[in-house]
This record gives C-alpha cells, structure tokens and sequence, in this order.
C-alpha cells in the first residue's frame, strides 16, 4: 500500500511522499520493520517520539506522532533520513483509522460489550449463541481469542496467540486473517481504557451493550463521571448507525445512553427489572446447579433453565441473547439456546465438586462491587456454609 491510500483523507503528507510503499504499521518501536509506518504516540511513562531516531535506523519510512513542536534533532534526523515526519491533534485515533484500512476485511458482525462488570460472559456468552446458530464466530477480550478451535486453515488448527487489551494495531492485524479464515461474527470487550485510547476507532459495530457501572478504574478516570464519559463512546461514536444497542434499564447510567442515541437511526432494547424494561426479568430463582429466569417480552413470558451459577450472569446471558437476535438470530433460537451457554473460564466457572458434596466455584471478581455480587448471587445456591477464598 502506498503512503497516499493509508493516508487519505486522514492526514496530510508532503509533496512526494506519497509514493512511499508502506509494509506494515508499528507502535513499538523494537517492532518496526523496513518499510513500517510508526506511531509515537505520548504514553504515562515515556514518549514515543524518544524512540523514532530507533525506528528510522530499523527501517521507518514515515513517522505519525502529535500535533506538539517537535524538537530541532529529531526534526533533522528525519529529514536527512528522508523520513517524513506526519503530525496531527489526535494520533491515537489516526492509527486506529489507519490500522483498519491497512488490515481488511473486518467480520460482518462487530458486537461490542461495555460496562464494569460482565465484558468478558457477555462477550463469550454471544460468541457460543452464534456458533451455536452455524456461524463462525470468535470473541476478543480478556481471556484472548476463544473459538479459534473451530477453524481451519491448509488443514491445520488456526490459532492466534491471546490478546488481552490490544492497542488497534495489534486489533486490526488478529481481525484481518481470522475473517480471511472464515470468521463472520466478532464479539469483543470495549474497556474504558480502550475506549478513551481510540483502540475501537474504525471497526465497523453494528452492536453495541451496556451492562453495568460501578467504581472501578478511577485511578486511571479521576471520577465516575470521566469513567462514564468513556463508556459511552461506544455508543455515541462509534455504534454504527443502522446498528442496534442493548442497555441495562436497572442502572443509573442507562438514560444518559437511551439519550444519546435519541436522534440516531439506532434500534435500542432495555432489559431489567425495571417495568418499563423491553425485556422485563420476572425472577431469577436458583434450581439445582444453575437457575431458572423468567423473562416477559411482548406480552409472552419466557422460562429459560440456564447451567450457570449466579444471578448476574443470567443478566449477562439475556444482554448476549438480546444482542444475537438484533444480530439476527430469530428470538425463539437466541433464547431457545441460552440452557446449553457455558460459563467463560473463571467467571462464575464450576471447577469441580469437592467429595463432601460442595460446589467450588472460580470467579473473577476483584472488586467491592464485583466480590459483593458475586457472593450475593452465590447465597442463595448455598444451603449450608458458603466459604471464600479471596487474594493473591
């Protein structure tokens, strides 16, 4: 690709370097190969542009950094090199642009969860929902990419190594072979971090939830309001229009993002028990080893067994359902599908029984908010002591 297609529309580049045939796009410097576009980008530690005298010498052919001065050396560096220097207001949003049009295809179904807690079950939740239905699906988030074990490429096992919070290059470089592989359906986790740092920006989202918000992160965020701010980007810029979102009426937050998507072409579907709740829930009862949920929707009333452990993650099977059937999967197969769901690994995951006929249960949580759901949800189930073991 030429340095003119990566760039257009998306930052001006001078005369003549348009040209330039760009191989590959690199944050990291150690990365970068001949011919690799680099982005030095301004981090909480160091500066990116430290090291673009290193990406030069290993072969940059062009630089995208900030809009800031930048310093008389490294101007002439580059221009001795021959090495154009492209600056811009927002370079983390260029890369990610950038990233999307140098790495195509995209699957051609993008669900996005956002939310402080259920990501990772919502997202995997959805992922089995659409295998489920026959269409290859993968789902990107803290445990990697699961779901890989269903493809095939040349006869061997497709595999791609975990991503936990891929910044959008490594993003668009993992999409890009998984749907030349067949893939069509793509559930991923949309972090706050990930949010705020432009690593969303160009994918094409066609849905997007909202499961929940509590204290989290605020080291990173300052205050609730910062952290919500971030959040909402999924919907209020990135949400594709024509897509559809999927909001928790129960939480606070939820009206801020029913709101925003007011004036937009946006199908929206609000689950809860709150009763003017799309999907009302009825109850979420314990049964055996997992729970039985009663769902009102239109005037019909759903009964749904599901072989998970705790209420919350009912909640995060709805959300899942909700999404495939906005997705397109027809209501009575996403619903009809929620009693075989497996838990995600270490979320609410049933390991094994112990030989005095207890349950032993491994779960993520490793917040106030979180730890208290988590034991709230599990009280219930437990009809004698229910012991924890919380730490390190």
């Amino acid at each position: 690709m030429h340095l003119t297609d990566l760039c257009h529309q998306l930052i001006t580049i001078p005369d003549g370097a348009g040209t330039i045939n760009v191989t590959g796009l690199s944050v990291d410097s150690k990365r970068v190969a001949a011919g690799h576009v680099f982005f030095a980008l301004a981090g909480t530690q160091r500066n990116g542009r430290e090291f673009i005298s290193d990406a030069i010498d290993a072969g940059a052919v062009a630089v995208v950094t900030g809009a800031e001065p930048m310093a008389a050396e490294t101007s002439k560096l580059a221009q001795d090199a021959g090495v154009p220097i492209l600056q811009c207001e927002n370079p983390r949003r260029i890369m990610a642009l950038m990233a999307a049009r140098y790495w195509t295809p995209q699957p051609g179904m993008v669900g996005a969860v956002t939310g402080t807690n259920g990501k990772t079950s919502t997202t995997e939740f959805l992922r089995q929902l659409w295998q489920r239905a026959t269409w290859s699906a993968v789902a990107v988030g803290t445990l990697g990419i699961t779901g890989t074990e269903l493809l095939k490429s040349g006869g061997a096992l497709f595999s791609l190594p975990p991503l936990t919070t891929p910044d959008s290059i490594s993003l668009h470089a993992t999409i890009a072979p998984l749907s030349k592989a067949g893939v069509t359906h793509l559930a991923l986790e949309a972090s706050s971090h990930g949010l705020e740092q432009y690593r969303l920006d160009g994918l094409n989202i066609h849905l997007a939830a909202f499961t929940n918000l509590s204290r989290d992160h605020l080291d990173h965020h300052q205050d609730m309001d910062s952290y919500f701010a971030a959040k909402k980007r999924l919907f209020t810029d990135l949400l594709s229009d024509g897509g559809s979102a999927v909001v928790n009426l129960d939480d606070a937050y939820s009206h801020q993002i029913l709101d925003s998507l007011k004036d937009r072409a946006i199908v929206v579907k609000t689950f809860g028990y709150d009763e003017n709740a799309d999907f009302r829930i009825l109850s979420i009862t314990p049964s055996g080893d997992g729970l039985d949920m009663q769902v009102a929707y239109r005037g019909e009333t759903w009964h749904i067994p599901l072989a998970l452990s705790g209420t919350f993650q009912a909640l995060n099977a709805l959300t899942a359902a909700i999404m495939a059937h906005l997705g397109g999967l027809p209501l009575h197969d996403s619903l009809g599908a929620l009693p075989y769901l497996k838990a995600a690994p270490g979320r609410m995951q049933t390991v094994h029984g112990h030989p005095c006929g207890a349950r032993v249960i491994v779960d993520y949580a490793h917040t106030p908010d979180a730890l208290a759901a988590a034991l709230g949800a599990l009280r219930p189930e437990a009809t004698g002591k229910l012991a924890v073991l919380f730490g390190l």
